[in-house]
């Protein structure tokens, strides 16, 4: 006898179910899948063109296997179709006489599970006992590990729970999933809202988002039940997703920089990531009525209308910033003593030892590195700069650098990220300053003893015909563009300072199996915009200095090389600094000091600080307003004011608890 509790749980579970299928295609393509399938099944060799038997080593096989069983499941409950219950029930009766075994114990413990529960719950009351029973053993009754790993597992107890009618067990399942949602400083939801799995490693787009899958849809269905996870941790699942998922989501793709080794599938495994997070976005607005307008501008902005969110946010306990608005968005992901680049694992991401280096994503439409990697230039990922060689990052991640200058500071409108590059006989001090509109890219003391050329990557991205330089179209494949030049490709323009870059526009070709062991080898080809500064072999104290200007036309780059409205003040290994319509910006690798003349603001304004930080300095109408950070420690900065022949000592104390070190300190300073 099914416990009324569970009873409304499974309605509600099934709906939820079918109509998040039914969201993922046109009814046209759903029917003409569901009638494909119905017609090509056998009961004695399965689908012609899924072979049960290859599924030991892919394990895509599983899960393409599945999905279809999943789709007949969801049409017989909601049309009542007899024929597609037929056929998912000789499926499933040909899978358990198969019984495939991958050789990952992810598809046999995690992978298989996350679709045989949907299926069994929808078909429960249908199928014969001895497929019931078979489903309900290959589904968990215990959770183990952490993080996203340990959600998945009790999703499974959770469907076991129901299918059994067990409170306790569901309650058990609800229990384990309600343990992650908390902040934590070990894996899973940090301080700052992003997610970490494997380490310190960032991974929202990865394990997060299969976090958020299971946790969410469970806080929806049990909502009005007494398995409701507390208010707190609904409120969790709420900001984790308005203050992460969606700054790295615009345009509804995932940021390359946040999925880890699943940039070496295509669509970064994430072929509905926009239905999913239309999805996530309607539960949580059924959830809090009262932040329906956030909710709902985001939801919109999935379906077609603009980005309605604007600012910097720079996420302190994964070396990762972003800056989105309506016209782009742009991040850098860096890494340090404490935080690992991203991972290679189960032979996936061969090629991506460079990412998390200062990899940047630059996005306006959100299609400028879709699908590119399997013939990307993986010494050249944008943002980097690196000797020229190509190779896998540490199983599945390490630390790579003992440097802790690593960090960020905002004032949520604009900001910084500096990161300090020793790795591979290479060093550099390169950061970012995110204006509105600009970004000013800067690198300098660039030396390494390394024997391949050392570059600085700009862009690397889909070529978008035509790319113009200094007002002549660029059709050929290669050409120099020196110093003090401006180009315009794709909905972004850049800027050169003093050094020279060189523009390519080949046919590059690859295969997926290059960056996946598991995927392809057929070659895949594509023209590609690529633009890169040479630093040569074995430099000496390099710098660099360009702009970024995403979102910009043409007329309107052309016009900032003109007359541009961030001013560089210095670029050394020792002060970077930038004045931006009177705002001021600093990374002070040390103590010193900047004088910043009349000209450059309302009033001539002199700065010095005691200790290494970063420091944005705004004019208000009462006096000054500053943001700090200290990357890599908690500090006492002592900070000296100079501005119309008055002298302001203050001090600011940045945090050094360890789930917020780095964070941001605000204050404003008023002189009247």
């Amino acid at each position: 006898m099914y416990s009324q509790h569970l009873m409304q749980i499974r309605h509600k579970v099934s709906q939820t179910i079918v109509d998040q299928q039914l969201s993922l295609q046109t009814q046209q393509v759903w029917q003409r899948q569901v009638a494909q399938w119905q017609a090509t099944f056998s009961p004695h060799s399965g689908w012609p063109d899924l072979q049960l038997a290859d599924a030991v080593q892919d394990g895509q096989i599983i899960h393409a296997y599945l999905q279809r069983v999943l789709v007949l499941a969801c049409q017989f409950k909601h049309q009542r179709c007899l024929n597609a219950h037929t056929i998912a029930e000789q499926a499933l009766a040909y899978w358990y006489q198969i019984n495939p075994t991958n050789w990952n114990w992810w598809w046999n413990q995690i992978g298989k599970q996350r679709l045989m529960g949907p299926i069994a719950l929808l078909l429960s009351e249908e199928l014969s006992e001895t497929l019931i029973k078979q489903l309900i053993e290959d589904l968990p009754n215990n959770a183990s590990m952490t993080g996203a790993n340990r959600v998945d597992l009790a999703n499974g107890i959770a469907y076991r729970g129901l299918l059994e009618s067990d409170e306790s067990l569901f309650a058990k399942a609800m229990e384990a999933i309600a343990e992650t949602i908390a902040i934590t400083q070990e894996e899973g939801i940090q301080a700052d809202f992003s997610y970490q799995q494997h380490g310190p490693q960032l991974q929202n787009g990865g394990y997060g988002e299969s976090f958020i899958n299971v946790a969410l849809p469970w806080a929806y269905v049990c909502a009005q039940t007494r398995f409701r996870f507390s208010s707190q941790q609904q409120r969790l699942l709420l900001t984790y997703y308005l203050q992460g998922s969606v700054w790295m989501t615009r345009t509804g793709r995932w940021d390359y920089n946040a999925c880890g080794r699943a940039i070496a599938k295509p669509d970064l495994e994430k072929p509905h990531c926009r239905t999913m997070l239309i999805t996530q976005a309607k539960m949580l607005l059924a959830l809090f009525p009262d932040y329906r307008l956030q909710l709902q501008r985001y939801l919109e902005h999935l379906q077609g209308h603009d980005y309605p969110f604007s600012g910097f946010k720079h996420f302190w306990r994964s070396d990762y910033a972003v800056m989105a608005n309506n016209k782009y968005a742009v991040s850098v992901k860096a890494n340090s003593c404490r935080i690992t680049p991203i991972e290679t694992g189960n032979q996936e991401n061969l090629t991506g030892f460079w990412l998390g280096f200062g990899s940047m994503n630059i996005g306006v439409t959100g299609n400028e590195y879709h699908d590119i990697y399997p013939y990307w230039d993986w010494a050249k990922i944008p943002g980097v700069t690196c000797p020229q060689i190509v190779m896998p990052a540490h199983e599945w991640g390490r630390i790579e650098q003992q440097t802790d200058w690593t960090g960020g500071v905002s004032n949520r409108r604009w900001g910084i990220t500096s990161f300090e590059l020793d790795v591979m006989q290479t060093k550099g001090l390169k950061s970012w300053f995110f204006c509105e509109g600009a970004i000013i890219a800067l690198g300098a003391g660039i030396s390494s003893t390394h024997p391949e050329p050392v570059m600085t990557t700009i862009n690397q991205c889909h070529y978008d015909f035509p790319a113009c330089v200094n007002d002549a179209y660029h059709n050929g494949e290669s050409t120099l563009v020196k110093a003090k030049s401006w180009l315009h490709h794709a909905n972004v323009g850049y800027v050169l300072g003093n050094v020279n870059a060189h523009l390519h526009s080949h046919i590059q070709q690859g295969s997926w199996q290059r960056i996946n062991a598991h995927l392809s080898a057929d070659k895949v080809s594509g023209r590609v915009f690529k633009l890169s500064i040479d630093h040569g072999v074995q430099p000496k104290n390099a710098c660099y200095e360009y702009t970024l200007l995403p979102g910009s036309s043409l007329a309107e780059t052309k016009r900032y090389a003109a007359q541009p409205y961030v001013k560089v003040l210095e670029n050394t290994p020792a002060l970077q600094a930038v004045v931006y319509q009177g705002h001021i910006g600093c990374v002070f690798r040390h103590p010193g000091r900047i004088e910043i003349p009349e000209s450059d603001t309302q009033e001539g304004v002199t700065l010095e600080v005691d200790k290494p930080c970063l420091l944005l300095c705004e004019k208000t109408q009462t006096g000054f307003q500053f943001a700090v950070s200290t990357p890599g420690r908690g500090d006492r900065v002592n900070l000296d004011l100079h501005s119309k022949g008055e002298s302001h000592q203050f001090f600011v104390e940045t945090s050094d608890k360890l789930d917020r070190l780095g964070e941001s300190v605000r204050f404003d300073l008023h002189l009247h």
